[in-house]
């Protein structure tokens, strides 16, 4: 791939550019898409007002599920700010990432069809939005500035609030896989309420709200295995849109509590390592007494190893 341009590859982007993404181009012309969006800057060319193409009045109405995940995921990951260069003022929608998350956020750039390239190192991955239109948007969705210092709460239908839920899962939430099963979502204090009542009144069970080291923090938990799939599979119902992994770890969960459990209760009861003990495994496949025996030894060889 060449980083030099050809007069003919010039032209061509000239007349092509405000008909075509810059992924389409830059097959044609064998370049990146950053190749190419760096070259359209240097050459002065826009579409229309804008030098990239977006859908600005994307969340002027959450009207759907795929724009109520979204607007979860923002309420969750995005981060909105205004930045002020000489006398203008920019108002930008930023969201970075995990590299391994990449693939999310290239369906937020598909849905409101904008070709900026996505920045992405060995680590992360960040795409940033520049549009009045869009900030006035979501601030009046009360995703503001520094909304993470703030006790908000969102503002969305009731038919659209598992799709909203399940946007801050995949953007701050957790799933955890192993056999005691937990749910974790971070957030303002009002907004961890708001979850915990959104989901009693639709599976009828409640979680608990806990302070952390944050005092702007709290973590919405269900701590119980068939509560915690109970939720996942009212938040996965009918889904459309979600981030893999995540979805993946339910699937997973899901078939491990269906194959291993019965009415809350074990099919096959796992039994302790330790030979002739019969008590249930609690951690690394013992029980708790031989568990303390098998980590007191670990210590005691890591110790002899280091002195």
């Amino acid at each position: 791939m060449s980083k030099t341009w050809t007069i003919e590859q010039e032209k061509y982007l000239i007349d092509n550019y405000k008909n075509y993404i810059y992924d389409d181009i830059a097959l044609a012309l064998n370049k990146s898409c950053n190749s190419i969006h760096h070259k359209a800057i240097k050459l002065k060319l826009y579409k229309g007002n804008r030098i990239y193409s977006l859908d600005e009045d994307y969340f002027n109405t959450i009207d759907n599920q795929e724009k109520a995940y979204w607007y979860g995921f923002l309420w969750a990951d995005g981060c909105v700010q205004e930045r002020k260069q000489k006398n203008h003022i920019w108002h930008i929608l930023t969201i970075a990432l995990a590299i391994k998350d990449i693939e999310i956020l290239q369906k937020f750039a598909d849905c409101i069809k904008t070709d900026k390239p996505i920045f992405h190192d060995d680590k992360k991955c960040i795409i940033d939005i520049c549009s009045d239109k869009i900030f006035i948007a979501l601030n009046k969705l009360n995703i503001v500035p520094r909304k993470t210092y703030k006790d908000l709460i969102p503002n969305i239908s009731e038919n659209f609030t598992k799709h909203f839920i399940r946007g801050i899962l995949d953007g701050d939430g957790y799933i955890s896989a192993n056999p005691r099963c937990r749910l974790e979502i971070a957030g303002n204090k009002a907004a961890c309420e708001w979850i915990n009542n959104v989901i009693y009144n639709n599976t009828q069970e409640l979680g608990h709200i806990y302070p952390t080291h944050s005092k702007y923090c709290y973590r919405y938990v269900i701590e119980n295995r068939l509560k915690t799939l109970k939720i996942l599979d009212w938040l996965y119902s009918d889904a459309l849109i979600y981030l893999e992994r995540k979805y993946t770890r339910y699937k997973n969960l899901k078939f491990y509590l269906e194959n291993s459990y019965k009415n809350g209760r074990p099919i096959i009861q796992r039994k302790c390592l330790i030979e002739g003990c019969t008590k249930p495994f609690s951690a690394k496949n013992y029980c708790i007494k031989h568990y303390y025996t098998y980590i007191s030894k670990i210590k005691a060889e890591n110790y002899a190893t280091t002195n």
